[in-house]
């Protein structure tokens, strides 16, 4: 498409190096919704924007970004993702600039009312984080919109650009979120600045693949690189110097083509271009494949093995290349009456059998087949599947889970990389994070990798995801009681974050537990009254919102000795509810920092007894005794301390051992104990998250 260009009068223009400032003549400066934030940018620096932060620059509304006879809207962006944009540009009514995965859709009113859309839903070029150049130019007859100065599409529209007057939003949309990548170089022209724009041939397609799938049929797939090409030309050929050639016309857009009626054995060469009407890509690179000739080999080496009281594992060997899939058949008895048949895929070595009747004998035999025909059976094996009464108890985590640690079956390692733990708190509770990483540095089979912000990583089976931050109700790196335990608001809070990583980011929370600090001994020591129970008086800090209630103790009565309507009872009963609320997440009650010696740690050790008493009265309640694990030392020697009280009672109780508590700061602040005493939290963490994916903590699974 050719445009002429008049000489460029800017009504706008921003470079955003470090500011929102117009370096036009109008001086139209912008400001900033939300908190600041630049990158490195297409030129220099550019604006920094979230989707999630919602921040966005603004410019007040002024007549000179509209009522003229000709406009240019120019701007560099870069998406953070490849299938999510947004908005760029918008004037309310007059005129916006938006994208997507590969979309680019703007729209632009004249001054009679009369608007036009120019849309492509098939930019591939954009489906990617570059930056791109994004323009639409209109020259008082036409509509043009380009993209990295080629044209994507236009639309007619006569008149002057409608001057109503609204506010200028930068990377937002009035009503919805701001945009999440980062844009550079902001362009507003009161001139048609098109240039001339030269569609080229297209980009050549590339990654061309040819599977035969049967005596007489391959399949052909490959990359479409393009989003200008007229079509595709297929060159097919019996020689790979394609010196006799059948050519096949394709459609634009197309990137599967079935060849089917070929001759069977028969070996075929392909190569693939596109074309429009400036010319013709390159080749693509050459595939070939040959029909089947004959019945795949038989699998063998086949092997069941029991895993629980209702799942096989059944492995074998694939000893051809040519298979279509394979049927595996499965019987409770050995002559294969009545076997159930399994169709599984090409290439496929292992299947897991499961939903299977406890401590019964399953029999197995598998062959593999193709178009051309079937295989003989493999050499048949059975399994015997355990008894339901195969189980492992309550889950309570603590030393002794150090050494337990060690048995952990390469099956569940391979289930707790599928999990997502989430574990808020304040700074005690990095050491649980910290103690995961350095376990993956000293064996790299346990792999981890922590969120400590922000929305949680997509679900994936290669490692262990541990998430830091909770949303109560916007994401937050550091929870203390007042969001998840002193008040009906934090409960709510905690049961709408369940609910949003599971319903809207589909990634469900499989194990939540918090991580407390010195939440029951201070910032208020010991006063108020004695406890007539257990002569102590009652510390800690217990704060709603933020305000400190001040000292806290077990129970309702525990208000008239402390003066505070906040006790320990909250903290059960609140996780209780997460438990009654989110069935298909595990929620783990757990223990403090057990470093406070005198009458401070002696009512700290009731807090914590307390704890364990009410988790150990449910046989399904999870309890993770953080306390217990660092007052015993590498030897798994327990160290104690004791308070005498007023009535001459000495009490002992255990305390930190010494040497974890040298502080260890894995890069996010101290966990306030040693790196040894983290690996060991991690090392437990890993047993409990083992022993909720099944394992009974001897080899077999928990049904």
């Amino acid at each position: 498409t050719t445009m002429s260009m008049a000489p460029q009068e800017y009504a706008l223009t921003m470079g955003f190096d470090g500011n929102v400032f117009d370096t036009s003549n109008n001086h139209l400066n912008g400001v900033w919704n939300g908190n600041p934030s630049y990158a490195a940018g297409y030129t220099s620096e550019s604006l920094n924007l979230s989707a999630n932060k919602d921040s966005y620059v603004l410019v007040n509304k002024n007549t000179i970004l509209g009522g003229m006879s000709e406009l240019t809207l120019s701007v560099w962006a870069k998406k953070n993702t490849p299938a999510v944009g947004g908005t760029l540009i918008n004037k309310h009514a007059q005129y916006s600039m938006t994208i997507g995965d590969k979309s680019v859709k703007c729209y632009l009113t004249n001054n009679v009312g009369t608007s036009v859309r120019v849309e492509n839903f098939s930019v591939n070029s954009i489906n990617n984080t570059n930056w791109h150049n994004y323009k639409m130019a209109y020259d008082g007859s036409k509509v043009y919109v380009f993209v990295d100065d080629i044209e994507i599409g236009s639309k007619d529209l006569t008149g002057m650009v409608a001057n109503t007057n609204y506010n200028l939003f930068i990377g937002k949309y009035p009503w919805g979120t701001a945009f999440d990548g980062q844009i550079d170089e902001l362009k507003i022209l009161s001139t048609s600045d098109s240039g001339t724009v030269t569609v080229p041939a297209p980009i050549d397609p590339s990654n061309l693949q040819a599977v035969a799938l049967s005596s007489n049929q391959i399949n052909l797939t490959w990359q479409d690189n393009s989003d200008n090409e007229t079509g595709f030309k297929l060159e097919i050929s019996q020689n790979s110097n394609f010196s006799d050639i059948t050519v096949v016309t394709i459609d634009p857009n197309t990137t599967v083509y079935i060849h089917s009626g070929l001759q069977a054995g028969t070996q075929y060469f392909y190569r693939i271009y596109a074309y429009n009407t400036i010319g013709n890509s390159l080749y693509s690179n050459t595939a070939n494949a040959a029909t089947m000739t004959s019945a795949p080999n038989d699998p063998s080496n086949l092997l069941a093995v029991a895993v629980s009281s209702n799942q096989i594992n059944v492995t074998w060997q694939d000893n051809s290349d040519n298979e279509h899939g394979f049927k595996l058949e499965r019987s409770t008895d050995a002559s294969f009456t009545n076997p159930v048949l399994i169709t599984l895929d090409e290439n496929i070595m292992s299947y897991t059998d499961s939903a299977l009747i406890p401590a019964t004998l399953y029999f197995y035999r598998i062959y593999a087949y193709n178009a051309s025909g079937n295989s003989e059976y493999s050499n048949e094996a059975n399994a015997l599947t355990e008894s339901e009464s195969n189980g492992g108890g309550q889950i309570i985590v603590d030393h002794t889970s150090i050494d337990m640690f060690n048995n952990i079956p390469e099956y569940y390692i391979d289930q707790v990389k599928k999990m997502l733990f989430n574990i808020p708190g304040e700074s005690h509770g990095r050491a649980y994070i910290y103690g995961l990483e350095q376990l993956q540095i000293i064996n790299p089979k346990y792999a981890v990798k922590a969120s400590w912000s922000g929305a949680p990583e997509a679900y994936t089976t290669n490692h262990l995801r541990v998430l830091k931050s909770v949303r109560t109700p916007y994401w937050s790196n550091s929870s203390g009681e007042q969001h998840i335990w002193t008040s009906q608001t934090a409960i709510n809070w905690i049961n709408t974050h369940f609910s949003y990583c599971k319903n809207t980011l589909n990634n469900n929370i499989d194990v939540f537990g918090w991580g407390w600090c010195w939440d029951m001994t201070g910032t208020n020591l010991p006063g108020g009254v004695i406890d007539p129970v257990y002569k102590v008086r009652w510390a800690g800090r217990s704060f709603i919102g933020s305000t400190d209630n001040g000292r806290w103790g077990l129970d309702e009565e525990d208000t008239a000795l402390t003066g505070n309507s906040i006790n320990m009872n909250m903290y059960l009963n609140a996780m209780q509810n997460y438990i009654n609320s989110n069935p298909d997440t595990a929620i783990v009650f757990t223990t403090g920092p057990a470093d406070t010696t005198g009458e401070n740690g002696y009512q700290n050790w009731l807090k914590h007894e307390y704890i364990r008493n009410y988790a150990k009265a449910d046989s399904k309640r999870i309890l993770f005794d953080y306390a217990d694990i660092l007052a015993h030392n590498p030897s798994e020697m327990i160290s104690n301390t004791s308070w005498t009280d007023g009535d001459g009672i000495k009490h002992t109780y255990p305390i930190i051992y010494s040497g974890y508590r040298v502080e260890y700061n894995g890069g996010f602040g101290s966990g306030h104990i040693s790196q040894e005493a983290c690996v060991r939290l991690g090392k437990a963490t890993w047993y409990m998250l083992a022993r909720i994916a099944g394992w009974n903590g001897s080899g077999n699974k928990i049904q």
